[in-house]
């Protein structure tokens, strides 16, 4: 589970690593639910984007080498699912958040080998000097880190485009280790 920056989400994953979940806090009333995949995964890291980033965005990294990126905003397809009562009423919730879940708009496949721990983080695009670049098309470029326990770090650049569809370029791809002896030094801190 992640919380984001400024405390005001939360993000689940569930135990099967195909749903996440996001609430609001203090209520922790559910606001949005996502289908990662249908095969059974270990979620490794959630990020959430900063807070002033548009359109605001959830990264989940997973044991099937893959980065899955959410949109955290409305669409009128969730509404459009939302079960009748009567029929809510009867059928668990489970199975209306399978019904009713958002699937990712990008997917960063083969970021990493299958089974490589990762964690990743969003953040927004700045120019060389490290400012937030001010013009429209490079706020809608965010970022995305990715550091694995194999030793890797990429960076990658996301496109988001209409209709909830986006595209990313990897940026960058390197090696944190420089010899064996660094290897067998690096590991996550549970």
């Amino acid at each position: 589970m992640a919380f984001s920056a400024d405390g005001t989400f939360l993000a689940t994953a569930s135990e099967q690593g195909t749903v996440i979940r996001v609430h609001t806090i203090p209520q922790a009333s559910k606001v949005f639910t996502f289908r990662r995949g249908t095969y059974p995964a270990t979620i490794y890291s959630l990020s959430f984007g900063p807070q002033s980033q548009y359109p605001p965005l959830l990264a989940a990294t997973s044991s099937s080498g893959t980065v899955h990126v959410f949109m955290l905003a409305p669409t009128t397809r969730q509404n459009d699912k939302k079960i009748p009562g009567i029929i809510a009423a009867v059928i668990p919730e489970l199975v209306t958040d399978m019904v009713e879940s958002e699937h990712h708009f990008i997917t960063i496949h083969d970021g990493f080998m299958p089974g490589t721990r990762s964690i990743c983080a969003v953040a927004k695009s700045t120019n060389g000097s490290g400012e937030t670049s001010s013009s429209a098309s490079r706020l809608d470029r965010p970022r995305i880190f990715v550091v694995t326990t194999s030793g890797y770090y990429n960076q990658y650049s996301l496109q988001v485009g209409p209709g909830r569809k986006g595209t990313f370029t990897l940026e960058r791809e390197c090696t944190l280790l420089t010899s064996a002896s660094d290897q067998i030094l690096a590991r996550f801190v549970e």
